[in-house]
């Protein structure tokens, strides 16, 4: 019987293509031509991999791909589906199949699905005890260029009566759909008994945080994962496969160590989340009761005893503060408060800029480093002649076609000045770094005084009545009194 599911891919498509064609495996090499591999390893016979491609070849799926979704038309709102391809593995019982009959399965059930209309590669992985094939497909077809129509769930249990179609053909058993299924407590692998979603949430991000350089890095891990990842109103929300619903990266929702500031300072910092019993509890300006509006004001002369007091102690603290820090003026105040807004929002940027230089360097980092690692083959085969030139090259087929791709992308990069060492950008990057950090630090001073003069100013402006409506015969008259009060002393 073979065990079908599938899911999307949302980024890093050459990352998703890398697991599915085993490109980490060092000591195996591949031979063969343009549309059948069969990976062998080194020093016998004995097959680890097999790989069938159509219409594409896996070295350069990834630039074929994107080529292919350009020519997709725009969708109803005016974007375009951010799905870079599907993902589907189908997992055989361990002793069921050969590894011939799985690939062979796996080329079937391709075939039937998306022969004829979108490009795909077939890989069947021999490393574990159940052997199993990732079939992995273009989400715009070639022949049409349209996006892959149908929802994932719908397509899902389509694909299933395929795979079960062509496993009877071979003989082989098939999932009895009808039996008794098993609780969500007990199919659900991802959260564990005791637990809840919000906690699988946090856990995970505190996972993340601890190897996450940036803020884009953490979202492509959290991606990886199996989280869908929303960004279209004030909060980013994380969704796993197996949730049902969206959740926000919000303070009511998570917690303070969860908001985006939080987990971008986190990163910088790799400080832990703090429990709430842990936190500093320092006393800080509050604002003042209005005594006449609160109920308890009302029904307890006790109560409001106190709320006077503690109104005259609040906006005496909030006093003291403003005229520590040469406030001493309403306008004074005011203009205090915008100043620093001001400055938020300009190291903000600085900061979103600063994020996207280490982003950008991270990625020619890697162009780099992966371009040095396929030139040493072109160097040795230069210093060679004749014969063993022409075997060379066959043997490390595939190294010279991913030196040909990595060689365009660094010629676009950098088409007229010389290619950096990666030494020098590595410096580079741990200098952007270690200033980001630096203007985090200044950011986090801003945000606290902005927090701190607010609530001041906030509350001396209610002790002091500047809010209070005016009556209808005093509206004139307060407004003259308001312009001439601005320059008053606190």
């Amino acid at each position: 019987m073979a065990y079908v599911n599938a899911n999307t891919v949302h980024f890093t498509l050459n990352k998703a293509l890398d697991y599915y064609a085993d490109k980490k495996n060092d000591f195996a090499k591949i031979t063969g031509n343009s549309e059948f591999y069969d990976v062998l390893e080194a020093g016998n016979n004995e097959k680890v991999q097999y790989i069938y491609c159509d219409h594409c070849s896996y070295e350069t799926a990834e630039e074929e791909w994107t080529i292919t979704r350009k020519k997709a038309p725009y969708d109803k709102e005016g974007c375009k589906d951010n799905i870079l391809c599907y993902h589907i593995w189908q997992s055989f019982a361990p002793g069921e199949v050969t590894a011939e009959q799985a690939h062979q399965i796996g080329k079937e059930f391709a075939e039937r699905c998306f022969g004829g209309k979108y490009s795909y590669i077939v890989t069947t992985h021999l490393d574990t005890h159940c052997l199993h094939n990732h079939i992995a497909f273009c989400s715009v077809d070639y022949v049409n260029h349209k996006k892959f129509p149908t929802k994932l769930k719908t397509a899902k249990r389509e694909w299933r009566n395929i795979s079960d179609e062509i496993c009877l053909a071979h003989g082989l058993s098939i999932i009895n759909n009808k039996s008794k299924s098993k609780s969500k407590s007990q199919t659900n692998s991802k959260i564990k008994k005791g637990q809840t979603w919000r906690d699988v949430l946090r856990n995970d991000i505190d996972k993340i945080i601890q190897t996450s350089d940036s803020f884009e890095e953490f979202l492509e891990e959290m991606c990886k994962l199996g989280y869908a990842v929303k960004a279209d109103g004030k909060f980013i929300s994380f969704r796993h496969k197996e949730m049902k619903r969206f959740m926000r990266l919000s303070q009511k929702t998570l917690g303070e160590d969860y908001t985006e500031d939080a987990i971008r300072e986190r990163i910088i910092t790799k400080r832990p989340s703090i429990p709430k019993h842990m936190r500093n509890g320092k006393k800080k300006i509050t604002l003042i009761i209005d005594i006449d509006a609160n109920i308890k004001c009302q029904t307890s002369d006790a109560y409001k005893n106190w709320a006077t007091i503690h109104n005259i102690q609040e906006a005496s603290k909030a006093l003291n503060f403003l005229i520590d820090n040469g406030v001493g003026t309403y306008d004074e105040m005011d203009k205090k408060v915008d100043s620093l807004q001001n400055e938020k929002r300009q190291s903000t940027k600085s900061l979103q800029q600063i994020d996207k230089e280490i982003y950008d360097l991270k990625d020619k980092l890697k162009l780099l480093n992966d371009f040095n690692d396929v030139k040493k083959y072109i160097i040795e085969y230069n210093n060679l002649s004749g014969k063993e030139k022409r075997q060379y090259k066959e043997k490390h087929y595939n190294e010279f076609q991913r030196f040909e791709i990595l060689k365009r992308r660094i010629d676009a990069e950098y088409p007229n000045s010389k290619i950096p060492s990666a030494k020098k950008m590595q410096r580079e990057l741990d200098e952007l770094i270690k200033r980001r950090e630096e203007l985090y630090e200044k950011h986090k001073i801003i945000e606290k005084d902005i927090e701190d003069f607010s609530t001041a100013r906030n509350t001396i402006n209610t002790f002091m009545h500047r809010h209070k409506e005016p009556q209808h015969g005093e509206q004139q008259h307060s407004r003259t009194e308001q312009a001439s009060k601005d320059n008053q002393t606190l």
